[in-house]
């Protein structure tokens, strides 16, 4: 027996056929009339017995699994199919088997659709198992487990041999509202593949309704941080159930915010709450009472609360500033309470927004001290160009829920100023003009006159108001002031103080100056002095006159009267005259004086020696003994540095003494240096000494030599040259009642400032001890 297939794999309930051909081995002719056809299953009971001979060597069987039994253990079985022909005459052929696996067979499971189910009503589920390889439903036992996802709903259906099952469920007593549940399908049966499959079903809320109750109004008006109840009633509104609904969770809200609450229930669908204002700003709201249940619908309820401001009061530390542009900044504090009659009436409100409009805006700071919020108000901040001026703050305060309040106070800018008046002086007998700088330093300008409402100026002896003062055009003020608004001439300033009062304007009081009240003053070839230093030089210049004079005088008074004919004399010779002298004595007449003394001692008279001399010409008295006296003169210039006789050193002291004494008030005054140097003596006329033997004759002075001193009215100015330096005048004061008698002549004297034959200046006005 040869198998066309010797293996099958088949699903469980399958129906298949297994051809096999029979023939002899000798000649390998078909057998077709078999005596008998054995075809069995191993470890089954039953063998199949369906089968079709073809007659020409090949035969068919027809093996149907769900039958035979061939059932599925495990998934999966195997089953072995023995074939045994036999026919008289033929030998037993060899043993034939065909090998057939059996698979479970797969399945699905259809779910009929479930419409949306109200809450509280009851609904059927319907699911049919297939067998989806031969398409027909499963009719052999099988069960099938519904599990309804987040919720305890679960239940088992068994086949009734139809393959449709069928479950009927209480959405109310299962469910949940307004929820989508899945129902999950599970099945188990043999010889198919056990399988799931799922659905879903959505629960639906049924209607409520949200009524007042009848003692709460549907509209409300209250000031913010007040409180108001609200109170409704839920019932169900769905069909004919109109059932209060309980154990509800029921809210308000403010519409429009995020602010809510809940309501407490009574029992028998009543449910209360008090909502207390300050929940939410001040104003108009809609406040709505509503619940949320899976099982219901809520049809929410709306009431209307206005909720006014609470009112409120705004005041100010300060209602008057006065202030100065560029001078110290103010604080002010402005409180911002509730007001009179509200709750918690005086209570400052804290965290508001405070501001002014001062300066581009401020906004003010809290002061937990002051209960107050705090601004500085700086004068500084105001445009020159408006200053001086008065300005109005207004401060605006704001806080939620509570009244806008606002307040102002009144700010005067004064404008700052300086004031300055320079020192003046004015002579006795005159006036001075005194000039305010009354300035605007704020803006650079001088303080308009109009604006000035008090003005006083205070001297020592007067005082003046804004009447006495007149404008310049450069806009200072002025006022004409007199010494005796002040008092006499005096070394120490007087002083005038000026204070300034103006609308607008920073007020300068008790500011001084320096008024000096002098003499008289002249103006003389460009310089000025004072009249009492100009009189005080004109008395001095009549004492340097009178002093000149006088010193002229004395020094003329004091040239013996010899030599003042000598000079004379010379005057003449120069003026081209011929010379003469008078009341000189001769030299017999000296004689004889000189001899009186001692001859008077003998008892002896004194004989009288007349000089016989002839008339001589002018060229005889400068002949020889002129030369001779000239030529000593110019040896003179050799021993000018030589000292003078003891006697005339003590002469010299003694007239010295004698001009300090005339020029003691004179001696302060400075006056030019002396023009000559020439030192001053006065000159003794000497007594007729008897000539020792051998001595040399004393020399003639000649006339040109001696000069008469100038006229008095050249005296002043050397004069005052000989007084600025007393102590340098080396002048002998020899009265002609005590002349002593020189040992000796003269001797020459040389004056270092005298060059060649200096001897017109020899006695012009006096000698020194050398001479």
């Amino acid at each position: 027996v040869v198998l066309e297939n010797d293996y099958f794999e088949q699903y469980y309930a399958d129906t298949f056929t297994i051809r096999f051909y029979w023939n002899n081995t000798l000649d390998n002719q078909p057998i077709t009339d078999p005596d008998s056809v054995t075809i069995n299953i191993l470890h089954l009971v039953d063998n199949v017995t369906t089968g079709v001979n073809y007659h020409d060597g090949w035969y068919e069987v027809t093996i149907d699994t769900r039958a035979l039994g061939m059932v599925v253990e495990r998934q999966v079985s195997y089953y072995s199919i023995q074939f045994t022909m036999a026919r008289s005459g033929y030998a037993a052929h060899e043993f034939v088997m065909a090998v057939v696996l059996v698979h479970e067979t797969p399945t699905k499971l259809v779910i009929d659709s479930i419409d949306q189910v109200n809450w509280t009503d009851e609904f059927t589920v319907t699911a049919h198992l297939w067998d989806t390889v031969h398409n027909v439903l499963i009719d052999t036992p099988a069960q099938i487990t519904l599990t309804a996802l987040d919720s305890k709903y679960t239940a088992t259906a068994f086949n009734d041999g139809t393959g449709t099952f069928t479950w009927v469920i209480d959405s109310d007593e299962w469910f949940s509202g307004s929820t989508t549940y899945t129902l999950q399908f599970n099945y188990t049966l043999t010889n198919y593949v056990d399988g799931s499959n799922s659905t879903t079903v959505y629960i639906a809320p049924i209607p409520a309704v949200i009524t007042p109750d009848v003692s709460q109004s549907e509209a409300i008006t209250l000031v913010w941080g007040e409180e108001f109840s609200i109170r409704v009633n839920v019932n169900q509104n769905y069909g004919t159930l109109k059932a209060p609904i309980d154990d509800l969770i029921v809210h308000y809200v403010w519409y429009g915010t995020s602010v809510t609450g809940n309501l407490q229930g009574l029992g028998n669908g009543g449910y209360l709450t008090t909502v207390n204002s300050s929940e939410v700003d001040a104003g108009v709201y809609k406040v709505m009472v509503f619940s949320y249940n899976k099982n219901y619908t809520f049809t929410p309820w709306n009431l209307t609360v206005t909720v006014d401001a609470v009112t409120t009061e705004v005041l100010a530390s300060e209602t008057e500033l006065y202030g100065l542009h560029g001078g110290p900044s103010f604080t002010v504090y402005i409180t911002y309470r509730i007001g009179t009659g509200m709750t918690f009436a005086g209570r400052a409100l804290k965290g508001a927004t405070v501001v002014s409009d001062f300066a581009g805006g401020q906004v003010g700071t809290w002061v937990e001290e002051e209960h107050a919020y705090k601004f500085i108000i700086d004068p500084s901040t105001v445009p020159p160009s408006e200053v001086p001026g008065t300005f109005t703050i207004t401060f605006t305060a704001n806080l939620t829920n509570y009244e806008k309040g606002t307040v102002q106070i009144t700010l005067h800018v004064s404008a700052r100023t300086a004031l300055s008046m320079p020192n003046i002086q004015m002579e006795i007998d005159k006036f001075a003009v005194l000039y305010i700088n009354f300035t605007d330093i704020t803006n650079g300008v001088p303080v308009p006159f109009e604006a000035v409402t008090n003005l006083t100026i205070t001297t020592p002896q007067r005082q003046f108001t804004k009447a006495d003062v007149q404008v310049a055009d450069d806009g200072r003020y002025y006022i004409v002031l007199y010494p005796e608004y002040f008092g006499d001439i005096r070394s120490e300033p007087y002083t005038v103080s000026v204070s300034i009062w103006a609308t607008g304007y920073q007020e300068q009081t008790g500011v001084t100056a320096e008024v000096r009240v002098i003499e008289t003053q002249y103006h003389i070839l460009g310089y000025t002095m004072p009249q009492s230093q100009l009189r005080l030089i004109l008395v001095m210049t009549g004492a340097f006159v009178g002093i000149a004079l006088l010193s002229a005088a004395v020094r003329r008074w004091r040239i013996p009267y010899q030599i003042k004919q000598i000079n004379r004399a010379l005057k003449a010779i120069e003026r081209g005259k011929r010379a003469s002298v008078e009341g000189i004595k001769t030299m017999g007449q000296i004689i004889a004086e000189l001899l009186a003394p001692g001859l008077a001692e003998l008892d002896i008279a004194a004989p009288v020696i007349e000089e016989v001399r002839e008339e001589a010409g002018y060229e005889e008295i400068l002949s020889e003994e002129t030369e001779e006296l000239l030529g000593e003169l110019d040896a003179l210039e050799d021993i000018g540095g030589e000292s003078a006789e003891p006697e005339t050193a003590d002469f010299e002291s003694e007239l010295e003494a004698e001009l300090a004494e005339e020029l003691e008030e004179a001696k302060e005054i400075p006056s030019e240096e002396p023009t000559s140097e020439e030192p001053e003596a006065s000159l003794e006329e000497p007594e007729a000494v008897p000539e020792e033997p051998g001595a040399e004759p004393e020399p003639e002075v000649p006339e040109e030599v001696l000069e008469e001193s100038e006229p008095e009215s050249e005296a002043p100015e050397e004069a005052e040259s000989e007084i600025a330096e007393p102590e340098e005048e080396d002048v002998s004061e020899a009265e002609p009642e005590s002349e002593e008698v020189a040992d000796d002549t003269l001797p020459p004297v040389e004056d270092e400032d005298t060059e060649g034959d200096g001897s017109d200046e020899f006695l012009s006005e006096g000698t020194t001890e050398e001479e």
